[in-house]
């Protein structure tokens, strides 16, 4: 997607078909002040719109959980973000990776044609981390917290 201002954000497929985005206010808020519910390094395979790795590694990039929205940055100094997922309908299931030793998980959408979203951490405890983080990001969770 791309804006006036040169903005370029690829918001990945998920329940934004009903939705509409005003892409430099969601960028001002990945980047502004506000407290992220989780960031780290996660290592992506294949998502929509990027080639996989001649290895098969995967690319690296930095992730920043905020409420429902999950976006990723090329690296943690970078001021633009590259993708947004919208954590609403998903669940968050651990999984197998491309290659043996890294710790994956997926995050798959209840809608026909799309494709789940395969990351892995750097270890164990980042693994956990993060899938604990998404799997209270929706909003339908939050309702059921009292």
């Amino acid at each position: 997607m791309s804006s006036e201002l040169g903005l370029s954000l690829r918001v990945l497929p998920s329940l934004v078909g009903a939705m509409k985005l005003n892409k430099r206010s969601v960028a001002h808020y990945a980047l502004s002040d506000s407290p992220a519910d989780h960031t780290g390094f996660l290592r992506s395979w294949g998502g929509p719109g990027s080639p996989p790795t001649p290895s098969g590694t995967g690319r690296r990039y930095w992730f920043v959980l905020k409420g429902n929205l999950l976006f990723s940055f090329e690296s943690r100094e970078s001021r633009v973000p590259l993708s947004l997922v919208v954590l609403e309908g998903c669940t968050v299931e651990l999984a197998e990776a491309p290659v043996p030793e890294e710790f994956a998980f997926a995050i798959r959408f209840d809608a026909p044609g799309v494709r789940p979203h395969l990351l892995a951490a750097d270890g164990q405890v980042a693994q956990e981390a993060w899938v604990k983080a998404l799997s209270r990001a929706s909003f339908g969770y939050m309702r059921l917290v009292p």
